[in-house]
């Protein structure tokens, strides 16, 4: 189990110096960086290229304030994302006595932004 650095973490995609992940529950990880205008850029980036689909049709977010589809409304129309929770993490390289696949190319611990290591981390629910 070795510590990674951010150099050494494969992803997806890198965007704007950001490196994107998915998850197969859905889940994306927005690696590098806490600011949110670089997250969300980086995000657009992936979600249209590698989902074919816009952010904000990823996301569920109906396109106005005064979204006028009776579906959308039934359901509880979304015209605002929640401000994703920042992290910091320490990466690492699987460790198999801990449980960890070792096909996979990393694994992240959540930690102190004090901790040696720390990187940026955040993570947006699929």
């Amino acid at each position: 189990m070795l510590p990674l650095t951010l150099d050494r973490i494969e992803t997806e995609a890198t965007y704007f110096g950001v490196r994107v992940s998915g998850t197969e529950e859905g889940d994306l990880r927005v690696i590098g960086t806490h600011d949110l205008r670089r997250v969300i850029a980086s995000l657009n980036c992936y979600t249209r290229v590698l989902c074919r689909e816009n952010l904000r049709t990823w996301l569920g977010l109906c396109p106005s304030s005064d979204c006028i589809d009776r579906w959308h409304r039934q359901a509880r129309c979304c015209t605002t994302w929640e401000e994703p929770q920042l992290s910091w993490a320490v990466f690492r390289t699987p460790a198999p006595e801990r449980g960890d696949d070792p096909d996979f190319d990393w694994y992240y611990d959540l930690v102190d932004a004090g901790t040696p290591g720390a990187i940026p981390i955040v993570v947006i629910p699929g």
